[in-house]
């Protein structure tokens, strides 16, 4: 495992789920700032943007170390994503990512 994955591993959701996921940044510091997200999709060979289908709405917020994701809402049983977070840590720009599998 990277040292930017997630420490909890790969995250399974359920097709009907919709988890608002969260990040404790205090491993690299406190009070993130410039918080921002994207969300792959595994489609065939290559990962593609599924941020606007993944997250419809709503948007990213940080309390002291917490980083929370809007609502993910997976699109199909089998769907591979990767979820980047990136943030600003003491004025350095930081990322770490979560892998999330899709099941019925």
């Amino acid at each position: 495992m990277s040292h930017r994955e997630i420490v909890q591993g790969l995250q399974v959701v359920g097709i009907d789920e919709r988890p608002k996921f969260s990040l404790d940044v205090t491993n690299w510091g406190s009070n993130p700032s410039g918080v921002s997200f994207v969300c792959y999709k595994w489609v065939s060979t290559d990962w593609v943007d599924a941020t606007g289908a993944c997250f419809p709405t709503g948007s990213v917020s940080s309390s002291g170390n917490v980083i929370t994701l809007p609502v993910f809402i997976p699109q199909a049983i089998g769907d591979n994503y990767r979820i980047e977070i990136k943030f600003t840590i003491g004025g350095s720009v930081l990322e770490a990512y979560a892998l999330v599998d899709c099941e019925r």
